[in-house]
């Protein structure tokens, strides 16, 4: 009885009547508490890739540890409420309970503070059903690049260390590719904000920071992936409106974005475990591919002394993140996300980001968002050379896979009719 009534308050009536008013206030409620909690979460964790957290905030960790675990109560409440009374369908409400016991089966079996990361990445996951995809993107943006900015300023004020090696900056954060990732990232959710269609001076910027990227950061991967969403966005806008139905190449195309987690994973692993010498010697010869040797060798390394248990290794790593004074003597440390997410999360959480990330891309394509999911797929290229798949700080787009994607559409329709309005108005006028 309880429960039903719970169902009527916040899903609105059983006979299909609209939500009163209170209920949609409480509902806005929800919403905003986790807007407030994604906002903190996204940034103490952005805040971790930067030297203000060693530099500035290390006094106060002890503090914010304890904010951040009262948090994530409050964010477990708040996926329990979200299960209950905020998802219609079974198949939802299947996959946020499994989402939900596995994190904290994972959370009981390492139960190390550094662990409740991955238990708040996949709470937030569960409680973004039906928040909006525009909002989560607005967050990141604002968020982001008031991070990424204060950390610039504060590393040529003097504040910070600028952690270099040879020419490559990190401008106050703990690496230069940890920067280039964010600056991927922030232009991945800027695009997708802007549904795909920018601008010509947002192009313009786009490749102004792809310039950066090869003055200060020489992240390759970056690069490629920033171009491929140039690529992408530039076809979205401007070629596929005039090829829809035509071009027979977008349903391979999605097919390869639905497959895209598992097609990396089996080259980056295959590529991992045939790992030798003499493959290093005719990878080097290729430009470029140095940066490839090197973690196709550390996973090799890893795969020798560890195996693929149920919850992960703890593996000692030693990277140049956050180091002052160059590449240390013993570094060791796995950038290739499937194989440090099998070898140090285990195969529980890595099957459950396959399945989290191919249900987001079969769900993309059956609301036809061919570009969504291109731009998916790009993030998914780049962690086959970084380590970023399970950080918050970076990845924001497994949330899209219970928020609401209908706010783009509903915004595109607004533009259109004052557009047409607009239109109408100077028509009547120059008539008149």
């Amino acid at each position: 009885m309880i429960l039903d009534k719970g169902l009527t308050f916040f899903k609105g009536r059983s006979d299909g009547s609209p939500l009163q008013d209170s209920q949609k206030k409480e509902l806005s409620f929800i919403s905003c508490i986790y807007y407030i909690l994604f906002a903190f979460f996204y940034s103490f964790h952005f805040a971790k890739t930067t030297m203000f957290f060693k530099e500035c905030f290390a006094e106060y960790s002890d503090m914010l540890y304890q904010i951040y675990d009262k948090a994530t109560a409050v964010l477990l409440v708040l996926s329990i409420v979200t299960i209950l009374f905020c998802s219609n369908k079974i198949s939802s409400k299947v996959l946020m309970i499994a989402i939900l016991v596995i994190s904290y089966m994972y959370n009981f079996y390492r139960g190390v503070t550094v662990y409740k990361t991955i238990t708040v990445f996949l709470l937030l996951i569960v409680c973004s059903q039906n928040k909006s995809l525009k909002t989560i993107c607005r967050l990141f943006l604002i968020i982001g690049w008031g991070w990424v900015i204060a950390s610039f300023i504060a590393c040529k004020a003097g504040i910070l260390t600028d952690i270099t090696l040879g020419d490559r900056h990190s401008f106050g954060s703990i690496y230069c590719t940890d920067l280039a990732c964010h600056l991927l990232t922030l232009v991945m959710a800027h695009c997708i904000l802007r549904n795909g269609k920018l601008k010509i001076y947002e192009y313009g910027m786009i490749v102004l920071l792809m310039g950066f990227n090869v003055l200060y950061l020489k992240a390759k991967v970056g690069l490629i992936c920033m171009f491929l969403i140039l690529v992408v966005t530039a076809f979205n806008q401007y070629i596929a409106p005039h090829t829809e139905g035509k071009n027979k190449k977008n349903s391979m195309l999605k097919w390869i974005c639905i497959a895209s987690f598992s097609l990396l994973t089996v080259i980056t692993v295959f590529l991992t475990l045939i790992y030798t010498k003499d493959s290093s010697f005719l990878l080097n010869r290729i430009p470029g591919f140095g940066t490839f040797t090197s973690r196709f060798y550390m996973g090799r390394v890893a795969f020798d002394q560890y195996d693929i248990n149920l919850w992960g290794n703890n593996i000692p790593e030693n990277g140049n993140g956050g180091k002052i004074g160059g590449t240390p003597v013993d570094y060791f440390f796995l950038d290739i996300s499937y194989t440090r997410i099998l070898l140090t999360t285990g195969a529980v959480i890595f099957a459950l980001l396959l399945l989290i990330f191919t249900a987001l891309q079969i769900r993309l394509h059956k609301h036809n968002r061919l570009y969504l999911m291109a731009i998916v797929a790009i993030f998914l290229l780049d962690c086959a050379v970084e380590h970023h798949m399970l950080e918050l700080a970076y990845d924001f787009f497994p949330l899209m896979l219970f928020c609401n994607l209908n706010t783009f559409e509903q915004c595109s329709n607004i533009c259109m009719e004052k557009k047409r309005s607009i239109r109408d108005f100077f028509a009547v006028k120059s008539t008149a």
